[in-house]
């Protein structure tokens, strides 16, 4: 327990038993108290650990898909992108990325890749569930002089990573995407990963790059090498 967390608690037990009366020798008169224990606990619930308290009660987690309980997932990847190379022990997609000199060296090559992850129910629960595909992490690097941070991915003009993820007849979604899947069926996400052509220039041939992705539990890696520039 945070220090944070043992001072509201005493707080609000100093406060209550000064309203209940069983404490004499505290300069706040016993209604006072009373509605200053009830903030405090109020305030600690929505400022504080809403998220923890929200989580113990529910199962879930504040802004992430509710999974109802025996709902279980398996997850499998596949790739019908000429460009890519799918590992499925390692669940690793490779792909080369080179810098396009001419004639445009703001773009790469490829410029994108597409690949596939589709999600099964791998349970006999009669409920429908929310299944999700997201991006955890992305590559970012730095250039000894620069300041600046760069990355072998795209950005959106919304500063988002340039990571569309398309369930399986719904819309894309930059970097996160949810649907709806029934008893015993699947949802296939489709994701396009778009390059930056001045970030690979800035990154060094034969460096390795990695994107993690998330589909309700199981993670799937996306490892971008970069290679000499086309001239």
């Amino acid at each position: 327990m945070e220090a944070l967390e043992i001072v509201l608690i005493a707080l609000i037990v100093v406060l209550a038993a000064r309203w209940l009366g069983w404490l004499k020798g505290v300069p706040i008169n016993k209604k006072m108290a009373g509605i200053l224990a009830l903030l405090a606990a109020v305030g600690g619930i929505v400022l504080y650990d809403w998220g923890g308290i929200y989580t113990g009660l529910t199962g879930a987690v504040p802004g992430e898909p509710s999974v109802p309980a025996g709902v279980r997932w398996s997850a499998l990847g596949s790739e019908s992108d000429a460009n890519l190379l799918y590992d499925g022990l390692t669940r690793t997609f490779s792909v080369t990325i080179k810098e396009n000199t001419t004639p445009d060296p703001d773009k790469a090559v490829p410029e994108n890749v597409t690949f596939t992850i589709t999600l099964y129910r791998d349970d006999l629960e009669n409920v429908d569930a929310v299944a999700e595909v997201k991006l955890v992490s992305a590559p970012t690097f730095r250039v000894i002089g620069d300041l600046n941070t760069y990355s072998v991915i795209d950005k959106t003009t919304e500063d988002q990573w340039n990571v569309a993820i398309t369930p399986s007849g719904g819309s894309a979604r930059y970097e996160r995407a949810v649907g709806g899947v029934s008893s015993g069926g699947s949802l296939a996400f489709s994701i396009v990963v778009t390059f930056d052509g001045p970030g690979i220039n800035k990154a060094t041939d034969g460096s390795v790059y990695t994107a993690v992705f998330d589909a309700m539990g199981t993670q799937f890696t996306l490892s971008m090498v970069v290679a000499a520039a086309v001239t």
